[in-house]
């Protein structure tokens, strides 16, 4: 990681600072793979920035790295990336990087355009009937790039590049699907704009587990062998609770789904992509067999009465927040909430972009003091030795020599009036037309003739000064004033570098996004950063104009349970969690009627050895849940007593069972 050279003084050794990419943590150690691992900002963009300094002290026989000849790089990116617009740098801190100071760094910042993830067949899928392993997210590889910082010396030497390899950690791979399943999509037929994944920390993920049904030698798990285990002692308590039976023998749940990594669960699971936030993807849902279980004790295991059951059980006491069974392999779906700092929806990491650190104010003398009696200082000591346009000469020199300065500058012709009474508006530099360059040409024949003459004089003036070229026969009066020519911000001289130009608006965005607010300055001004003031709201939270929506209050929640019905909290805001609270519903989970307490459609036999669910709509039509079957009648042969619903023990006196 650090470059060092050769050359007359010798060159400086520097090194990797510091650096952060995406929605990754900063850098600091060039020797952690985890420090260099990162996550895209978004799933089609990738900020970045980084510092190169000095490493440590350089010595008196090394020439300083020239600010004006660094060069940043992006090389060997993977997956396609390319570098998006121009990389920006500047150098900052105390001194001057002509002083070789091990605290003065040069930085840049850059933005990547990233393809959109490709998805893979479920047919692919071993966990699903596949006959070959898939390609998990980015093609199974992992994504990379390299950042390079090279320069050259003030005397004009190459200093041997440093080169920064960035490249996800198996973590970040899995990490990198939550980035690119975070896409406009719909969640139980709701459309969704903007992040619908919450990226999870690398400290979330642990090793995998039996519970793990991804593709990664890593998960996710939040206790999952805890919750069913809660879940079966659940079953037992709600079986003698609320169905009243006796004696309940421990149930076994047979766990068939777990955690999923989202490439797995949006492309492979069958239904997977109608639920593209699904808990599975952050540990916190299982799914049970729901065939092999008998909750009602009626004879019939795993019906929809029993999957109800198993439903209710965990919701109340294991602490579901979220049960289905409305599948048609007859599993159980259960899920928890989230617990902490993971109940947000977005990543805390930012993902905008990234900022240049201010740019350092030191400056130097220019390297022409004494020889051009140059007294300007500079932020590089060859900052006046400058390049001449390859449309014009393309000769290079010092812009304080006076002479040089007056034979390359820009001259407008300022007083000729050409034939037919319009003026000269010809631009020109005298080096065009030394004797060396014009002599064999004609360039009289393309230009006016204001211009040059068939014996090259040049007949346009600046200042009312005749320009003929530099020759003995024709020399011009070097004793007439220059008149500066500025650049359109009326400060900088033409020959002076850099971005003029006005500027509409500042790029420059605030730790929310937001834009400074500055208009209409030029680029070679500083100016200080305004942003739109944030807002306070009722909610407790500060925000942005743009995230007001997110934050506003909410008179109702539309989320629905399996039977249909909607949540009845109100009066929230956007920005809070609540725990869905639905209107009490008989424990049976077919049964669609809204009732006072769960049992309501229930009663139990007079024999008090079972139950029956006269007040089911759909029950009370088969005789077994009319009253009538369950209460005494009189026998017509024998006249005892007896209840349809146990006449099965051959007690009649006149032999056989009882006969109504």
């Amino acid at each position: 990681q650090m470059g060092s050279g050769s050359g007359s003084m010798g060159t400086p050794s520097v090194k990797f600072k510091s650096w952060q990419v995406g929605r990754s943590s900063a850098g600091t150690d060039t020797t952690s793979k985890e420090q260099k691992s990162f996550i895209t900002s978004t799933e089609q963009v990738c900020y970045f920035t980084a510092s190169v300094v000095y490493n440590g002290t350089q010595g008196d026989s090394v020439s300083p790295i020239d600010p004006s000849k660094v060069t940043w790089s992006v090389e060997n990116a993977s997956h396609g990336m390319s570098v998006d617009g121009a990389l920006e740098g500047n150098w900052s801190g105390e001194k001057h990087p002509s002083k070789l100071a091990a605290s003065t760094s040069f930085n840049v910042v850059g933005k990547l355009k990233v393809p959109q993830h490709k998805g893979t067949s479920s047919s692919h899928c071993p966990n699903y009937s596949g006959t070959s392993t898939p390609l998990n997210g980015r093609e199974d590889k992992p994504m990379t790039f390299t950042i390079k910082f090279s320069s050259k010396t003030e005397d004009g030497q190459d200093i041997t590049p440093v080169a920064l390899v960035l490249k996800q950690i198996e973590k970040d791979e899995i990490r990198q699907e939550y980035m690119d399943m975070a896409r406009q999509t719909t969640i139980r037929k709701k459309k969704v704009d903007g992040n619908v994944l919450r990226v999870p920390a690398r400290s979330e993920f642990t090793p995998q587990n039996s519970y793990d049904d991804g593709h990664y030698s890593l998960m996710i798990d939040k206790g999952l062998a805890k919750k069913e285990k809660n879940w079966e002692a659940a079953l037992k308590t709600y079986a003698e609770k609320d169905l009243e039976r006796k004696n309940v023998a421990a149930f076994d749940l047979k766990e068939t789904g777990g955690y999923r990594n989202p490439h797995h669960h949006y492309y492979h699971v069958p239904g997977g992509y109608k639920s593209p936030r699904g808990w599975h993807q952050f540990g916190l849902a299982l799914d049970v067999r729901g065939t092999v279980i008998d909750m009602v004790d009626d004879g019939k295991i795993g019906s929809k009465a029993d999957r109800g059951a198993m439903e209710n059980a965990a919701k109340k006491y294991a602490g579901a927040s979220w049960t289905s069974s409305n599948y048609s392999d007859g599993h159980v779906h259960a899920q928890w909430e989230w617990e902490g700092s993971n109940k947000e929806q977005a990543s805390t990491t930012t993902s905008g972009k990234f900022s240049l650190p201010p740019a350092g104010t030191d400056t130097v003398a220019c390297e022409k003091q004494t020889e051009n009696n140059c007294s300007v200082l500079v932020s590089s000591s060859t900052e006046h030795y400058v390049t001449c346009p390859s449309s014009q000469c393309g000769d290079s020199y010092w812009s304080c020599d006076s002479d040089d300065y007056d034979e390359h500058r820009l001259r407008t012709c300022t007083w000729t009036t050409l034939d037919g009474g319009s003026n000269c508006d010809e631009s020109w530099r005298s080096c065009e037309y030394t004797v060396e360059r014009i002599q064999g040409t004609n360039l009289h024949t393309r230009s006016p003739l204001c211009v040059t003459d068939p014996n090259y004089n040049r007949h346009c003036a600046d200042n009312s000064v005749n320009t003929a070229p530099s020759n003995e026969e024709n020399t011009p009066d070097q004793n007439v004033p220059i008149t500066p020519v500025y650049h359109s911000c009326g400060i900088h001289q033409t020959h002076e570098s850099g971005n003029h130009s006005l500027q509409a608006s500042c790029s420059e965005t605030d730790s929310q996004g937001q834009y400074c607010t500055e208009t209409n300055y030029y680029a070679c001004q500083s100016h200080t950063h305004q942003y739109p003031a944030l807002i306070s709201g009722a909610c407790g939270h500060t925000y942005t104009s743009g995230n007001a929506s997110s934050h506003a209050p909410q008179a109702s929640c539309s989320s629905t349970n399996a039977n249909g019905h909607s949540c009845t909290v109100t009066s929230f805001y956007n920005c809070q969690s609540h725990t869905h609270v639905y209107p009490r519903t008989c424990w049976r989970s077919d049964c669609p009627e809204i009732v006072s307490d769960a049992a309501d459609h229930k009663e139990t036999c007079g024999s008090g050895a079972h139950s029956f669910w006269p007040g089911c709509p759909d029950l009370n039509v088969r005789s077994w849940h009319q009253r009538s079957y369950h209460e005494l009648i009189n026998c017509s042969r024998c006249g005892s007593q007896f209840r349809l619903c146990s006449n099965n023990n051959n007690s009649c006196s006149n032999g056989g069972n009882h006969r109504k």
